[in-house]
């Protein structure tokens, strides 16, 4: 066996092997540092590419097409008895605020 040996070649062997594991180690993490460049590499010239696919595949849109002209209606509809309701609020308001004032100067 290995350790029935010179205490010396057991230390040389043994340093060997240290250095062996280090060197693949390091091997190791050079080639997953170049693997991840390559990956972020093709990732950007993948989304390059599917940016241009986009470009050329696409055509103008009408605006009048993605808008239901009835819907604007409605809408304008809509804002018009809000601000009627507002109107008639401070309508309200001010009729209650000259009743409370002819009610004081009545005492």
């Amino acid at each position: 066996m290995i350790f029935d040996g010179d205490h010396h070649e057991i230390d040389q062997y043994l340093h060997a092997v240290v250095d062996e594991i280090q060197r693949s180690m390091q091997l190791t993490m050079i080639a997953n540092d170049k693997a991840n460049s390559a990956i972020q590499i093709a990732m950007a010239k993948l989304e390059d590419e599917f940016q241009n696919i986009l470009i050329a595949h696409t055509s103008p849109i009408e605006t009048n097409s993605l808008v239901d002209p009835s819907l604007y209606m409605i809408d304008e509809r809509n804002r018009r008895r809000e601000r009627g309701a507002v109107v008639m609020e401070i309508g309200v308001s001010l009729y209650m605020i000259d009743t409370h004032r002819e009610a004081m100067n009545g005492l």
